[in-house]
């Protein structure tokens, strides 16, 4: 479980956060979406331990984290990564597997993936949706509580898609804390418990899909989503009053 309580984020005159209360609950598939600039990388950065808050207390299985040790039961896969060029595939999940001594769960993942094929060819010569499957792979070969993605289908093509929700559902299954951050508001009716959205570093909504479509009379996120705007009396919060 991990709860934000109250966190505020400024850098200089811009407010990015403010007074962001919400849990995320284990045994749930949460969907993370906003406009850009909504403060949607500044709240997974935060419970990463990458930014601090000016404000508020982050808690990660009920403990009020510090330090970096509790980031061992999170798996995380950033939007945008970076590996060397001139590495293999199997020498880059080696390199990996000697940064963390506790078992890996790879095989299941580079068939689920279908990496095999590809495992002796050097990442800076795989397509982007090939690099993209071996993103995911890093970021889940381990089996961690948590699991924290973000826009993780860029790229794949739909069959690896439909085999990436099912293993992410069957993790939700286990208990794990899943968040997903995505633009593809169809992702969240296949496979989100529940959705938070945030707008100019406000929580505009935080409840389940099921609660979502009731509260605005829609069948789908794709179509409650406009509704919720359209009720939000939008205007610029994210300055700093002086």
């Amino acid at each position: 479980m991990i709860r934000l309580e109250n966190i505020s984020k400024v850098y200089g005159q811009l407010n990015v956060l403010r007074a962001i209360d919400v849990e995320f609950p284990q045994n749930s598939v949460t969907g993370i979406i906003g406009p850009n600039g909504s403060g949607k990388t500044t709240v997974i950065k935060s419970i990463l331990g990458l930014i601090r808050p000016n404000e508020g207390k982050i808690f990660y299985n009920s403990i009020e984290i510090d330090g970096s040790k509790y980031r061992q039961g999170i798996s995380y896969l950033p939007q945008t990564v970076q590996f060397p060029k001139n590495l293999t595939v199997i020498e880059l999940i080696r390199m990996l597997v000697d940064i963390r001594k506790d078992a890996p769960r790879r095989e299941e993942l580079i068939d689920l993936l279908d990496i095999e094929p590809f495992l002796m060819k050097k990442f800076g010569a795989l397509s982007g949706g090939m690099k993209q499957k071996v993103n995911i792979l890093a970021a889940l070969m381990y089996d961690t509580e948590t699991i924290i993605l973000d826009e993780p289908t860029t790229g794949l093509d739909p069959m690896t898609q439909i085999k990436l929700k099912e293993f992410l559902k069957k993790e939700r299954d286990r208990g794990k804390c899943i968040l997903i951050t995505t633009h593809i508001l169809s992702l969240l009716d296949e496979l989100c418990d529940r959705i938070l959205f945030l707008l100019d570093g406000r929580v505009c909504y935080h409840d389940t899909i099921p609660k979502l479509k009731a509260d605005t009379n829609t069948s789908g996120v794709e179509a409650a989503i406009p509704l919720l705007m359209e009720n939000i009396p939008y205007q610029s919060h994210n300055r700093v009053k002086t």
